[in-house]
């Protein structure tokens, strides 16, 4: 399967950002703004240095499916300030979609094979 972000004409740019690919040259600038606290506190894989970091950032390409944020300064500049990820992918392969509708699917079953019943109704009336 092709990657879907590379149907798309890069890079995307509107009068203030600027939208790319995230490229392995990218790591120290991301490092600059995931290292600050406030920022470790809402990823799940928040590393203790640089070169922590660095290894989690080339494992596997997982930049690949990143798109780069970059705001332009008044001289035309651009300076990332943040990524995005983006993966299309089948809508069950989404852990928390899938799961959800799991235990609903099994909670359904259990209430249609058991209906329940009011106090005092004999069963099947």
């Amino acid at each position: 399967m092709s990657d879907s972000l590379d149907k798309v004409s890069w890079p995307i740019r509107t009068p203030r950002l600027v939208l790319r690919r995230l490229e392995a040259g990218d790591a120290q600038a991301t490092w600059e703004y995931r290292k600050l606290p406030e920022v470790q506190r809402w990823i799940t894989s928040g590393a203790a240095n640089f070169e922590e970091y660095l290894g989690q950032f080339m494992a596997a390409k997982r930049y690949a499916y990143d798109v780069a944020v970059e705001l332009t300064d008044a001289n035309g500049q651009p300076r990332l300030i943040g990524t995005v990820m983006v993966k299309v992918q089948d809508g069950w392969g989404q852990s928390e979609i899938a799961a959800t509708l799991r235990v609903r699917v099994e909670r359904y079953q259990r209430l249609t094979a058991n209906p329940p019943q009011r106090v005092g109704q004999e069963p099947g009336n």
